[in-house]
């Protein structure tokens, strides 16, 4: 393979791994210098950059807005996918667990003082529904418990799923 396009690809593989912000910035940039007209262009030498430069900028900002859209579609994609097994574990929720996540989509609380030797909340704390406060421990073997923001948007969109089981 000819060196320059070695070069190229090599170029290409480090723009992928470029923080969303930075490649935010240069789709920024590159808008500027292509779209703004030439009399609001005040930094010397960009009015020769663009001119020298016109044919690289064009293919430039495509590739840019390419990466920033895949970043966004694959960025919800692993959101989806870490989050679909503990979605569907929230249709198979015993009547117990029902009772538990009805206290907080019920009082639209976020939180809960319960029992840290309840089986029920231990399943729900190893499925990520809620999550345990870790500074406030209180008596009798109580904690505070919070339920996570994904369950939260999920259980008050789909409160079918706390429905007692028949």
């Amino acid at each position: 393979m000819d060196p320059t396009t070695t070069k190229a690809i090599d170029q290409i593989v480090l723009l992928v791994k470029l923080a969303p912000k930075y490649l935010l910035a240069a789709f920024s940039t590159l808008i500027v210098i292509l779209f703004v007209p030439e009399k609001f262009l005040f930094v010397p030498g960009i009015i020769e950059f663009r001119r020298n430069y016109e044919q690289f900028l064009g293919p430039a900002l495509v590739l840019v807005t390419f990466l920033i859209l895949f970043m966004g579609i694959n960025s919800k994609w692993q959101r989806y996918k870490k989050l679909e097994p503990f979605k569907r574990y929230l249709h198979t929720l015993t009547d117990q667990e029902k009772q538990i996540l009805k206290g907080y989509i019920l009082e639209k609380t976020r939180t809960q003082t319960l029992s840290e030797s309840d089986g029920n909340i231990q399943a729900l704390l190893r499925n990520q529904v809620i999550i345990r406060e870790p500074v406030v421990v209180l008596q009798n073997n109580s904690s505070v418990f919070n339920i996570q923001n994904w369950a939260w948007i999920y259980l008050n969109k789909n409160n079918h799923l706390l429905d007692a089981s028949k």
